[in-house]
């Protein structure tokens, strides 16, 4: 199971995409690798700014269902030849 952190509930989903944390400057909230979080992102915020330039990615949400795109599940085998 995938872990996440949601900081606000009405906040956009974001990640870290890099091999190292960053911690943003103004809410000391430390971005661990790889690890979802859903925050709030203001237009002039740290956040907003480390996003403009790359360093902070959005994230699908992941408590959503797979997309429809997803694989097929494989064929179940019965053990009967």
């Amino acid at each position: 199971m995938a872990t996440f952190t949601i900081i606000d509930a009405e906040g956009r989903w974001v990640v870290n995409p890099h091999a190292f944390p960053f911690v943003d400057s103004e809410t000391k909230l430390r971005y661990e690798p790889g690890h979802p979080m859903k925050v709030a992102c203001g237009k002039d915020s740290w956040l907003a700014g480390q996003m403009a330039a790359g360093v902070i990615k959005a994230a699908p949400d992941p408590t959503k269902a797979p997309s429809k795109g997803a694989a097929p599940p494989a064929p179940a085998h019965t053990g009967s030849a």
